[in-house]
């Protein structure tokens, strides 16, 4: 059975993020308590101040970001698509130096998603597939579902 997960990219951010976030409030404590003590000039807490602040700032603003689009979760996550093939098309898109296709797959209810997996072209009217589908946020206009391959049958 294929469940939702979440985005690779997505958790490295919060990786990479909450690493740094942890260095610098590691670098703010180590110089606390180590450095500036032994100088006896307590002109440089300024510099531990800075990096409490932006560990802070880093980390809630991980937080907060999490909760407005196009950073919210169901803008990172993968859901599982199950449905009947009604028809598959092939689309090009070019931004001047490069070109990518999609394939736009209909379903029978109506519904259609983008797949950017090639495997899609094999997909005939009448199959029932599974699709990993991801919601894309669009400025300003309806946002839609980008999908990856999932598998071929039903989602049981």
């Amino acid at each position: 059975m294929i469940s939702p997960q979440l985005d690779t990219g997505y958790l490295l951010t919060w990786i990479i993020a909450g690493g740094i976030a942890g260095i610098m409030a590691i670098v703010a404590i180590v110089s606390g308590i180590m450095w500036l003590p032994r100088r006896g000039d307590y002109s440089a807490w300024g510099f531990v101040a800075l990096c409490t602040a932006v560990a802070c700032v880093v980390a809630g603003g991980i937080g907060i970001a999490g909760t407005f689009p196009p950073f919210s979760m169901q803008y990172h996550r993968y859901v599982p698509y199950t449905g009947t093939v009604k028809q598959v098309n092939s689309r090009f898109i070019g931004d001047g130096q490069s070109t990518s296709q999609f394939y736009p797959v209909q379903f029978t209810n109506g519904d259609i998603r983008r797949c950017d997996d090639s495997r899609c072209t094999a997909l005939k009217p009448g199959d029932v597939v599974t699709l990993l589908c991801e919601r894309t946020f669009q400025f300003n206009a309806t946002e839609g579902w980008s999908c990856n391959w999932g598998k071929l049958g039903a989602n049981r």
